[in-house]
Formats: C-alpha cells, structure tokens, sequence
C-alpha cells in the first residue's frame, strides 16, 4: 500500500456549489433523495413494528424511559432546584450503575420518541419508534451517500442491502441498543468523510460521536478507527474534524448524562472500573456449532464463531456484491479513501470480539454495526460489477446502463423481500442457504464433543421472545384454562408488563418448576440445552407440545403439560 501522505488517492466529495461562487436555490439543496427513502423506510417500519413481541432487554429499556420522562416532567414543573437534587437526579437519570449499567442515549430517544409519536401507538411498539426514526433517518444518509459518490443504482442497492438483512431488519424495529450503535457509526463516517469541506461537518461529525459514545462502549472503538484513518489518508486535511472530535464530542456526550456533571473525569472513570467488574457477559450463552458455551464452567465461544456467524446469516446475495467490491478494492482501489473507511468500520468490532476477553453472545448481535458497513460495500460491488459487466458486453449508454440496472435492482429487490416477507415476524431466526436455511440449521445432528448424547441442531434457533408476539400469546393462552399456573422458560422479564397491556391474562400465575402446571419453552437453545436445564432441551427438541410456534416448519416456542 502507498505511504500514508496527502498525495494517496482519494476519492474526492463534490464541491461544485462552492466552486460555483453562488449557492443553489434550498429546493436544489435539499436531499431530496434521502428525504424520500427515510419517509418510505419510516412508513414500511410503521407497518411492521408492532408486528414483533416484547423482547428480553425491552422491559428496562420501558421502565428506564418512563423514569426520564418523569424527570423531565418534574425539571418544568418544579424547576431545576427539586429535579436536580442528587437523590433525584439519580432517580430519574438512571444509567451507568451496577443495576443499570446503560448509557442514557438509548433511553433518551427512545423518549423522545414516545413523546412524540409513540404516545399515540400501543405498547411495546410506542417505545420504538425513536429507534425506528434514527434508522429510518440512517438510509436516507445511506442513499445519499452512496448517490453522491457512487450512482443512484448503487444508492439504492445499499439501502436494499440494509433493509434485506433480516437479521439487521427485526433488530432496527427493537427498543434496543446496538441497532443505534450501528446507526452512529454510519452517521458519524458520513460526516468524517465531507469533513475537509467547511466547519458544519466537523461539527456534525463530533455531535454524531459525542451521542454515539453515549449509546454503549462498542461504539468508543469506533474513534480510534476514525483517527487511524484520518492520519492515514488525510494526515492535514481533517484539521477541523480533530477539533471538533477532542471538543465538542466530550461536551456532547457529557450534556447527555447528567450525573457526571458535577465530576466528569471521576464519573467516567467510576462507570470504566464498573464495567471492568462486570462479569454477566461471561453468564450470558452462546450456542455453537452444537455446544454451549460462556456459562459458568463452560469455554467461551471460539474465535472463528465471528467468520462463521455472518457467512450463515447473511443473505447469499449481500454476500456476493461484498466479496466483489471486497476484491476491486484489494486489487485496484487500495488506495481509496472511501473505501477504507467502509472496509475498516466493518471489521473494527468483529476482531474485537474474536478475542477471548471478549463475550460473544446472542449471535451477531454485538457486531451488528459491521453490518451497516457491509451494506455499503455491497452497493459498491454492485457498482464495480455493473460497470465491468457493460464493458464487457459493450453496452455502456446511458439507456443501457438504465435498463440493467433497473433489472437488476428490481431482481435483488425481489430476493431481498421474499425471506422477509416468509419469515416475519421471526427474522432473527434467518439462516441462508449454506446451511440450509433456518429448516438446515435448526436439524439435529450427532455432536462429535458429546458422544451418545442428544442429537442437537448446530446453530441457535432464535433468541429474544420477539417471535412470541401478541398473536402468538392470544393463540397459546387458548390451551390455558382459568387460574393456570405456568411456568416460562428461558426467563422473560416482561411478563407483568405482557399482563398489564393485556396481551397476557391476568388469571394466570407465573410460578417456577415446583408449582407449574404448564411449561411454556422458547427456542434459545443455549439456555434450553445446559446441562443445567435438565431435560428442557430433550422436552423442546422431541416433545408433543399442547401449542407450538413455528417459524418456516421449525418449533421456535411450545407449551407443555406438566
């Protein structure tokens, strides 16, 4: 690779309204491509979010939202004096603490976008939509981006690759963390990248950072990543953006979380030796290849699970694009600065977590972000394969170009919504067709590591309880008569809140095994199969349920007599 200096070949943002001398009309300054695609996102999500079941983390995240938007009430009605007093403040502002070890952003927009939008929505779908926003809001940028430096074909392509994730598609529609994570890092490349352009990009690349610093500590390996690339492709240039990034990104974030106002440095260094002792990733399972592993006494999850997991949950056809821009990149662009940045902020969390330090829990889950980025990657293999496939068929007009591209964005569209459309609302339980599918990875097989044991499937069914949603409750609680006493595993921690809007009958009694006269099974075979578990996994895997929920012909929740 050529030396780092300004003389390495970049690709360069377009300047063309400042070399003008005169700035177009605001009509002609406005994306109105990207306004367009996040409107159509937002509307396809609107659709589908209440589609989904209260999931594991969800409960907290709800409880976490109310106590801010409390705070918040308590801040106009009584003033800063009552709703800053410490106990309060502690009250409200409830992150960074052994019970809740969160950072406030995710909370913050998901109130903010409660207040806005969701108030009018039922639950659990009122609390997403702030997630469901800033996603929606991700792709416009997406396609902007892509717009501007590669085609409007590639543009949209990258937006399909994002939504055609199906794994990506169900988690964006979650009151959760590491879709957010995903989502600022995105945002925040987009502005380092036009950051030699003027001042509001620097600012809007440190404002993107400070709250992505504040959604979860995966995000702070991103900074590191943004430096090394800033020194290597325009060691001069981003001037600003360094700035910006050691000014007004500490202050953003520190605005975000109250608590640490009053000792900002003691703060940030109490929550880095909280999180060094936390040790619940390492009692959080992982299902593998057929074994549990990360329990207590178990090996944690070997390295190559961070390769594997995306080849097999990743649809083939993201794949494909990836690997040919992947290639391009490495035998002719090397040196794109463009490119680099996609490259390196797709990788960054995958190493981190092929660590043995490192948990690796939930799937792909911890990873997600990199997800984003090969998205975007796909859409420039599908530019540089476009281009050399009319060269070679010497087709290389406009209105050829037009008609391929059409073709095949109309193609991959199709492929894109069919698993989708098939699997929903089970997309966290997408597998694709190395494996099988979801039928192929969910078949049990013979364990070479457990001899004579259990035949098990090879990879995790599902993982969260966003299958079970308000259908699926409605149809199981038929099998139960009045007074039941059942008993749900693996735990869910939401099932007081499921009662309270109704979607679980009040009459019901969650009890534990002693006094279970009906057992409700979730497909999380890392739980399901501990040897722990007893014979949970057997009952699950072989037994003759009362009602089960199947997701493409496999037993993803069943409820049992006892």
């Amino acid at each position: 690779m050529a030396a780092p200096d300004d003389n390495v070949a970049t690709t360069q943002p377009a300047v063309a309204a400042q070399t003008a001398g005169t700035r177009p009309p605001l009509l002609q300054r406005l994306p109105i491509g990207g306004i367009v695609v996040s409107i159509v996102v937002l509307l396809l999500m609107g659709i589908t979010v209440r589609d989904y079941g209260l999931t594991t983390d969800e409960p907290i995240y709800i409880l976490n939202t109310h106590r801010f938007i409390d705070w918040t009430a308590d801040l106009f009605r009584q003033g800063p004096s009552v709703a800053f007093e410490e106990e309060r403040l502690r009250e409200g502002i409830y992150f960074a603490r052994s019970d809740s070890k969160n950072l406030p952003a995710t909370t913050l927009i998901a109130a903010l976008g409660y207040v806005t939008v969701g108030q009018f929505d039922s639950a659990p779908a009122a609390y997403r939509w702030g997630n469901v926003i800033v996603f929606a809001i991700t792709c416009g940028v997406v396609f902007q981006w892509i717009r501007r430096e590669l085609s409007y074909g590639a543009a949209l392509i990258a937006v399909l690759a994002l939504l055609g994730t199906p794994r990506l598609f169900a988690n964006a529609h979650f009151l959760n963390i590491d879709t957010l994570v995903g989502c600022f890092w995105v945002l925040a490349a987009w502005a380092l990248y036009y950051s030699r352009e003027n001042w509001r990009w620097p600012i809007g690349f440190a404002l993107f950072c400070g709250v992505g610093m504040m959604t979860k500590p995966t995000f702070w390996f991103a900074l590191p990543w943004f430096c090394v690339w800033g020194l290597f492709y325009h060691r001069r240039g981003l001037w600003r953006a360094a700035v910006c990034l050691a000014t007004v990104t500490p202050l953003t974030a520190l605005l975000l979380i109250p608590l640490w106002w009053s000792n900002p440095v003691g703060g940030f260094f109490d929550y880095i030796a909280l999180l060094r002792q936390e040790e619940n990733g390492w009692q959080i399972d992982a299902f593998y290849l057929g074994d549990v592993y990360q329990m207590t006494g178990m090996p944690p999850v070997p390295w190559h699970s961070v390769i594997v997991l995306p080849l097999v949950t990743t649809p083939i056809w993201i794949l494909v694009l990836a690997a040919g821009g992947l290639v391009h990149w490495l035998r002719r662009e090397r040196t794109s600065d463009l490119l680099g940045l996609w490259v390196g902020s797709s990788v960054v969390l995958p190493l981190i977590v092929m660590l043995p330090s490192t948990p690796a829990h939930d799937g792909v889950r911890l990873y997600r972000a990199s997800f984003f980025f090969l998205a975007l990657i796909s859409a420039y293999g599908f530019q540089t394969l476009s281009d050399r496939w009319l060269r070679r068929t010497d087709q290389s007009t406009d209105s050829t170009r037009s008609r391929w591209e059409w073709a095949a964005i109309a193609a991959l569209a199709a492929v894109a919504v069919w698993p989708l459309w098939r699997m929903h609302p089970g997309q966290l339980s997408y597998y694709n067709l190395a494996v099988g599918g979801l039928h192929g990875a969910a078949t049990p097989q013979e364990v070479s590591s457990l001899p004579g044991n259990l035949k098990r499937p090879q990879f995790e069914i599902d993982y969260w309880w966003a299958a079970m949603n308000k259908t699926a409750w409605a149809e199981m609680q038929l099998q139960l008569p009045q007074g039941a006493k059942l008993w749900v595993f693996p735990e869910h921690f939401g099932l007081e809140q499921l009662q309270e809007w109704g979607d679980l009958r009040q009459d019901i009694t969650i009890v534990g095994p002693d006094q279970a006269q009906y057992l409700l099974l979730y497909g999380r075979l890392g739980r399901l199969l501990d040897p722990r578990s007893g014979n949970l996994g057997r009952l699950f895997l072989q037994g003759q349920p009362l009602w089960e929920l199947r997701i493409d012909d496999v037993r993803v929740a069943a409820l049992f007599r006892l």
